[in-house]
């Protein structure tokens, strides 16, 4: 089991008995994802458009050629 995303933390929440609130995580977002993925950007017109597209329906600030629309946010 591996997580698909991670965010970077300068600690974690903790409860009033010491334990990790998991509730008070925070949701993953562009700004405190961490990602190791090289970005390539759109080759053809239609790349650029489709990038352009699924950047306005995901709410995501750039679309590489390898992202995948479920990691982005897409759902099925």
């Amino acid at each position: 089991m591996v997580p698909s995303t991670f965010i970077k933390l300068a600690s974690l929440p903790t409860s009033a008995h010491g334990k990790i609130d998991r509730a008070a995580l925070p949701k993953p977002t562009a700004e405190n994802q961490l990602n190791d993925d090289p970005f390539e950007a759109p080759q053809s017109e239609i790349e650029q458009w489709l990038a352009s597209f699924l950047t306005g329906l995901l709410g995501v600030p750039r679309v590489s050629r390898g992202d995948n629309f479920f990691n982005l946010g897409g759902i099925r």
